[in-house]
């Protein structure tokens, strides 16, 4: 499967984006951008990051795990750029385990703060 055609099905899935969504977002009028969509041009590189943050995906989601040799090799996304993307997803993923247990933390304090309020009462 192409980039472009796996690019186009997870757009599609995205009820709430448009392909002028996609022209804006990286600067190319809206007929560039269906045929970024369909195949027809091919898509630049430097593109795929913006890309896949339009569609709130990791570069490695959007290359999909069986096809990550082959695309690699038919465009001229690097490897290291999905390394590099693999270890700032990993990084956001243990950021908001963090956060939630920061949270959690906070809500068991203000919980028995409350339960000491009310009893002091």
């Amino acid at each position: 499967m192409s980039i472009s055609l796996r690019i186009k099905q997870l757009f599609e899935k995205r009820k709430d984006l448009e392909q002028k969504d996609l022209a804006k977002l990286l600067g190319v009028s809206t007929k560039t951008a269906h045929n970024y969509l369909n195949g027809h041009s091919k898509i630049n590189a430097d593109h795929i990051p913006a890309i896949a943050k339009l569609l709130r995906i990791s570069i490695s989601e959007l290359y999909g795990a069986e096809n990550n040799k082959k695309l690699i090799n038919e465009s001229s996304v690097c490897l290291e750029c999905i390394n590099k993307q693999k270890e700032i997803d990993k990084l956001v993923a243990k950021n908001t385990e963090l956060n939630e247990k920061y949270t959690a933390c906070l809500e068991e304090l203000l919980g028995k703060k409350g339960k000491s309020i009310k009893n002091s009462a």
